[in-house]
């Protein structure tokens, strides 16, 4: 599908934008290849990431895109027809349509199903650790209070109560705990008593406790970025709003903000140290929260985003958010890579594949730039860190490495801050701009300059080995 250069008004450059269109933004980047290998047109219901993959449901299949090859799989699934949640944990995916659950757990079995104990209409999905929380429903109906807990390692079920039945919850999770906040009652006569009330999880101890909105609403956005969960947007008894409760886990404090613009069913993302709010209402403004500054900014697409049907399903996958369209099938792709990769592909490792790296952020200046590194493909749980220098070199298979080290010079070791990919076989790291490591000593990566970063890590490929990543060169501005 051939895509036209449009433009995009924005108060602060974010990343770039992509989709049936092509957005174009300060940082510029290449963004996917192909989206016709999608089929439209598509009715979206949710969206969830599994093993490194954004999966979408659309009526009785899955859609999953794969990063690394920029191709889609579609996956038929066993019982469910038409998902409205989907949460993953543990490695495998879950997506229900309110009662019937089917899982998709990519490294062992395919497919499997179960079900809630009953119905719930509108019900919210959040994952927390193994476990993957179902909440909300008709308060005219038993129930409504019901959270059905799914556990993913074990495959059993338990359950726990919200402190009050509703519709239209909203659920996100952070830091070992799940979060479900407002909703509306019912109250005398049916619907229209919308609530104020947080309920929050504690996965480590299966406890339970309440907090309060600043305002009463119901559909409003949730996310969840570093100790920080944020709600955003609804309808509270006025109609939209654009207020924003902020909690801090690490501080037990709460904040308000507001949306450039009061709106509800806008789609939220995490990406980099940045959430953005986008759509809602087939608005086209884009809210951006930086939680490295604490500041927000705002971003105008060309055409609407979302149509008042409840939030649009949206993924994460390394420095790619997509989004896609409940009502016109329309895929969006935010794209927060930087830098320019080179010495691909690096040498398959025992999973069969090369590892890459990827940055991603804002390459400023150190008070003011951000960059995260992350690494995928890496085998399940295996130790390494990530590698710097000023120069780009090649040196095959160092000290029988069987990867290749892509870097010259003097390297930096970030040994400090070592990782262990989990079983999706991913690592990342935020750099610290201020303090970089380096053989000499630590330094502050200035204007101007340009940087090459690489991962190490341990295999058994069969025996016991190491390997590298491509690598990735970054100019700092």
């Amino acid at each position: 599908m051939k895509r036209a250069l449009l433009t995009v008004t924005q108060t602060e450059a974010p990343g770039a934008w992509f989709g049936p269109v092509l957005l174009g933004a300060a940082l510029a980047s290449p963004g996917l290849a192909q989206w016709s290998s999608l089929p439209p047109p598509a009715t979206f219901g949710a969206a969830t990431v599994v093993s490194g993959r954004a999966a979408f449901s659309s009526g009785t299949e899955v859609h999953l895109f794969d990063p690394a090859t920029q191709t889609w799989q579609v996956t038929a699934l066993p019982q469910v027809n038409g998902a409205v949640a989907a949460a993953s944990a543990g490695g495998s995916a879950l997506f229900t349509d309110g009662f019937l659950v089917d899982i998709y757990s990519p490294s062992g079995a395919g497919w499997s199903t179960t079900s809630l104990s009953q119905p719930h209409a509108q019900v919210a999905a959040t994952s927390v650790g193994v476990q993957v929380l179902f909440a909300g429903g008709d308060p005219s109906m038993p129930g409504a209070d019901l959270v059905e807990i799914y556990d993913v390692s074990t495959g059993a079920w338990s359950s726990g109560n919200l402190s009050v039945g509703r519709v239209g919850v909203s659920a996100t999770s952070a830091q070992g705990r799940a979060f479900f906040a407002g909703g509306d009652t019912g109250g005398p006569g049916g619907f229209g008593s919308v609530t104020d009330r947080v309920d929050i999880y504690d996965a480590t101890t299966g406890s339970w406790s309440i907090a309060s909105l600043s305002v009463a609403r119901w559909g409003c956005t949730a996310a969840a970025i570093g100790s920080k969960v944020l709600f955003a947007g609804g309808d509270d008894v006025h109609g939209r709003t654009s207020v924003v409760d902020i909690y801090d886990i690490a501080t037990g404090v709460w904040s308000i903000a507001n949306l450039s613009a009061a709106r509800a069913a806008s789609t939220a993302v995490t990406i980099g140290t940045k959430v953005l709010f986008v759509g809602g209402d087939g608005s086209s403004v884009v809210d951006v929260y930086d939680d490295a500054t604490g500041t927000w900014s705002a971003t105008t697409l060309t055409s609407g985003f979302g149509c008042g049907i409840g939030a649009d399903p949206a993924a994460v996958v390394g420095s790619l958010a997509l989004f896609a369209s409940r009502c016109s099938g329309a895929l969006l792709t935010y794209d927060d890579a930087i830098g320019t990769r080179y010495c691909s592909p690096a040498a398959s490792n025992s999973t069969g594949a090369p590892a890459r790296i990827g940055a991603q952020g804002y390459p400023g200046s150190v008070a003011q730039g951000y960059v995260l590194l992350t690494a995928e493909q890496l085998p399940p749980q295996s130790l390494g860190y990530f590698l710097n220098s000023t120069s780009q070199g090649f040196s095959a298979n160092p000290a029988g490495s069987q990867g290749d080290l892509c870097l010259g010079g003097a390297i930096g070791r970030y040994a400090a801050s070592p990782f262990q990919t989990g079983a999706a076989g991913l690592a990342e790291l935020r750099l610290d701009l201020a303090d970089t490591p380096t053989p000499s000593g630590a330094v502050a990566i200035a204007a101007g300059q340009t940087w090459n970063f690489q991962a190490w890590y341990r295999d058994a490929n069969p025996g016991p080995t190491s390997n590298f990543t491509d690598a990735v060169s970054v100019t700092f501005q």
